[in-house]
């Protein structure tokens, strides 16, 4: 019986802990997004940097991350982010060579 009760807490704990998580990867994302609607690249790039190191693995996160350091001037990075975009299975070439935050 105590390895049961043992167990549920350990699930328990685990639970909250993924929720506070994935809350945490949500807000970094927002703030990011917020960040690009008033002009902050920089602050962008970074965020959804932070968002990377925390384990979002998702294709449009990385194109977006591209975009901002494209309009922050941050080249290298810009591609960088747009390797690791296509590397997740972003394959949209036709807004790629429209997207004017590339350019």
């Amino acid at each position: 019986m105590q390895k049961k009760s043992l167990l549920s807490c350990l699930v328990c704990l685990i639970v909250m802990w993924a929720g506070a998580f994935a809350n945490e990867v949500q807000s970094l994302l927002d703030s990011a997004s917020a960040a690009y609607n008033s002009n902050r690249y920089e602050e962008c790039a970074d965020l959804y940097g932070l968002a990377f190191e925390q384990g979002v693995r998702n294709k449009n996160v990385s194109y977006n991350a591209a975009c901002c350091c494209a309009l922050n001037g941050d080249v290298d990075r810009a591609i960088a982010c747009l390797y690791t975009a296509v590397e997740l299975g972003y394959h949209n070439t036709e807004w790629l060579q429209a997207d004017s935050d590339l350019q």
